[in-house]
């Protein structure tokens, strides 16, 4: 079906796969998902300042359902990253220093990582190899899987 989809149809999917998502992660809000133009390497990104998912308007019509999936499960992970940041600083000196709160670990970790994020763009091999070893994109791509196996097993794959 998602082939015979054009371009808005697959948003509308992609926003109620998002908001099914969002909820499941326990997010306040649900990110609006959207197509614009962008970077050529880019399929998605997650804006934490819009609370938005934006799609590559240029890849949107040529990936598959599965990619398109995993992709967006992959950028819900990174709201819920932000989410976990967002808590971790609203939280006092008194519980950052828990060490029973696993969560504000990783969230410590995220935040360091989204204030010197690397995005690849350079094109290098050793410029995509720092994006792909930061925390927030392996927790991302690991989270989307977990979520992926889910959603192809209902989808009868």
């Amino acid at each position: 079906v998602w082939e015979e989809l054009d371009t808005k149809e697959r948003l509308e999917v992609l926003q109620t796969v998002a908001n099914v998502e969002c909820a499941y992660l326990g997010l306040p809000y649900m990110p609006q998902v959207a197509a614009a133009e962008c970077r050529d390497d880019i399929l998605g990104q997650y804006d934490y300042a819009e609370h938005t998912i934006v799609f590559n308007l240029s890849h949107l019509p040529h990936k598959n359902g599965p990619e398109m999936l995993n992709a967006l499960l992959h950028e819900c992970q990174h709201a819920y990253q932000f989410a976990c940041v967002e808590i971790y600083q609203a939280a006092g000196e008194e519980y950052r220093d828990l060490t029973g709160f696993r969560m504000f670990w990783q969230a410590e970790k995220w935040r360091e990582e989204f204030l010197d994020y690397e995005d690849g763009s350079s094109g290098t091999e050793e410029d995509d190899a720092a994006y792909r070893r930061q925390a927030c994109e392996i927790d991302a791509r690991e989270g989307a899987e977990r979520e992926m196996e889910k959603y192809l097993e209902y989808l009868g794959y």
